[in-house]
């Protein structure tokens, strides 16, 4: 009898992804505008990527817990509407980048570009979230003959 790894879905699968990929895409948008349009040389590009997910994680690794909670147990159950959810997701995303802002550089320096970054991938995640979330009670709802 051989063992089978059970699949991770529903609830579980959509905190793994909203706590993950913000981190994940905003370090690759990092590394993208460096290698791109910065000019950063070439050299080393694995070694700076491991590292700046390491910190990434790090350093956001409970808001962006905290986010996708409050999304999986607040956000999503409780509103009828896709927009207004989807914004609250970039609300949260607000929330992160303002968190990240005063905890690098609590002036007004150039580390104000966190909100809006904070605010699409907020908005992403809140998509992807509250699409997941739909197809999910799609298919119980499907499963109870309703």
């Amino acid at each position: 009898m051989t063992h089978r790894p059970r699949k991770i879905t529903g609830r579980p699968l959509r905190i793994l992804l909203c706590t993950l990929l913000p981190i994940t895409l905003v370090v690759l948008a990092v590394l993208l505008f460096g290698l791109l349009v910065a000019g950063a040389p070439r050299a080393g590009v694995t070694r700076f990527l491991l590292i700046t997910l390491y910190g990434g994680f790090l350093v956001m690794g409970i808001p962006s817990l905290i986010s996708a909670l409050l999304m999986e147990f607040l956000i999503n159950p409780n509103l009828a509407h896709n927009d207004t959810a989807i914004v609250m997701g970039g609300l949260l995303g607000v929330l992160n980048g303002l968190y990240l802002v005063f905890l690098l550089d609590p002036g007004t320096g150039p580390m104000a570009i966190w909100l809006p970054v904070g605010m699409v991938v907020g908005l992403l995640m809140g998509a992807l979230s509250r699409w997941h979330f739909q197809k999910n009670v799609a298919y119980l709802n499907a499963g109870d003959g309703a």
